[in-house]
């Protein structure tokens, strides 16, 4: 209702920026790849601006750290960074790991599965190793899918104990270790579309 309502301008976002947002013990953060990023206390209505944290295009709470890829830095594109535990608002300088820096592609989803992070790029998945501690010399990761990958960090969705995503060959899904895809039924009017429609397309088709 109108009276349980709170408006508050935080900033003013360039057309192209995604925005992100995690819950965490009763604070909202919020950010974007290409604007300011907030801590809002939700019991008190409180906005700060949290410049520690990142310009990061995707983000996942993980361990009790808030976890973002594709940080908008340069060489950022392959680049997980993270927070301390418990604190989504301290970056410490050390708190990252690139993830196959070398083959120049970058990031293009994070997900939560079975306990683990995943992060994909668009031809691979990778699972991460050795983020439960507080030492980041051992951050580590494996690629587990090779030439499959996800293309739209946004169509990334848990249903049925599976992960959705999309790809370039179309609706992927994954039990953790193998992708098996799931679009074949529709997949001659996917080819009939153009990029920004088939991410809106797609959006709506994961999210039945």
């Amino acid at each position: 209702t109108a009276s349980n309502s709170y408006i508050q301008k935080i900033s003013t976002l360039p057309a192209n920026s995604a925005m992100w947002g995690k819950l965490y013990n009763n604070r909202l953060y919020i950010g974007g790849y290409s604007s300011d990023r907030y801590s809002i206390d939700v019991d008190n209505v409180d906005v700060y601006l949290s410049t520690d944290i990142p310009k990061m295009r995707y983000v996942e709470i993980y361990l009790d750290k808030l976890m973002g890829i594709n940080v908008n830095e340069t060489l950022g594109g392959s680049k997980l960074a993270y927070s301390d535990v418990g604190n989504p608002d301290n970056f410490a300088d050390n708190n990252y790991l690139y993830i196959d820096k070398d083959d120049g592609e970058e990031l293009t989803g994070i997900f939560v599965y079975k306990g683990n992070l995943y992060v994909t790029k668009a031809d691979k998945i990778y699972v991460t190793v050795g983020l439960d501690d507080e030492y980041p010399s051992n951050d580590g990761y494996y690629q587990i899918v090779d030439g499959i990958g996800c293309l739209f960090g946004e169509t990334i969705q848990e249903r049925r104990g599976l992960i959705y995503f999309v790809s370039r060959r179309g609706v992927e899904e994954f039990n953790g270790n193998f992708c098996t895809i799931v679009s074949r039924a529709i997949e001659t009017e996917l080819k009939n579309v153009g990029q920004i429609k088939l991410r809106q397309l797609l959006i709506y088709y994961l999210t039945w």
